[in-house]
């Protein structure tokens, strides 16, 4: 295997590099093969740190290496879909401990680069507007980096008016919201009700 060795008192590791790249939601697994270079038979830990606990696993935590052995350990990286999985870059670092010698721990630092992705929803409230009475549009930005949208509002029948018929930009992080109001008229009915099942179905607006 071609890759990086990285050794220290008698342990090391080989991995075929320290940087790494994902998206949201998905899984990447990653070997790491740990030697044993000394000449007694020892109990070894193996450990990921500076990441959330949610954004990985290990094959192993915990085993014995015989003098010249090596282990191989996958560990799956995983990080969840969310706004709260911030895109970009995080530093993180990889431990190997002879455990009857906790305080020389060989220690690999390591790069996981996490993708942005955009994922914008909204919600009508309420879904029966009443011709003349205010409504309100809620935004969510359910992606993992900030969205600029601009909101405007079109109706499929000539008989009603939305005001305002578009808005400013709206700026929203990641994981917040945003509500604006809007006000629908009718010209010939006193109720546009916007349902599945009813003449005036109510849709979110184009963002």
């Amino acid at each position: 295997m071609l890759g990086m060795l990285t050794v220290r008192d008698n342990i090391g590791i080989l991995v075929a590099s320290c940087n790494f790249s994902i998206s949201p939601g998905e899984t990447a697994h990653i070997s790491f093969f740990l030697i044993n270079l000394g000449k007694k038979s020892e109990q070894f830990e193996f450990a990921i740190l500076g990441l959330d606990g949610t954004w990985f696993s290990l094959s192993e935590a915990q085993f014995p290496l015989a003098p010249g052995e090596r282990k191989r350990v996958v560990v799956s990286l995983h990080p969840p879909r969310g706004p709260q999985i911030r895109a970009g870059r995080h530093p993180f670092s990889v431990q190997f401990t002879r455990l009857t010698a906790p305080e020389l721990p060989l220690t690999l630092h390591c790069l996981l680069t996490v993708a942005a992705y955009s994922w914008m929803s909204c919600e009508l409230d309420p879904v029966d507007i009443i011709a003349g009475q205010s409504a309100r549009l809620r935004l969510v930005n359910q992606g993992n980096i900030p969205q600029t949208c601009r909101v405007t509002f079109q109706s499929e029948s000539s008989l009603i008016e939305i005001l305002p018929g578009q808005l400013e930009p709206q700026r929203i992080p990641p994981g917040e919201s945003v509500a604006v109001e809007f006000l629908a008229t009718v010209r010939h009915r006193k109720l546009v009700r916007w349902g599945d099942n009813t003449p005036y179905p109510g849709k979110c607006p184009h963002l």
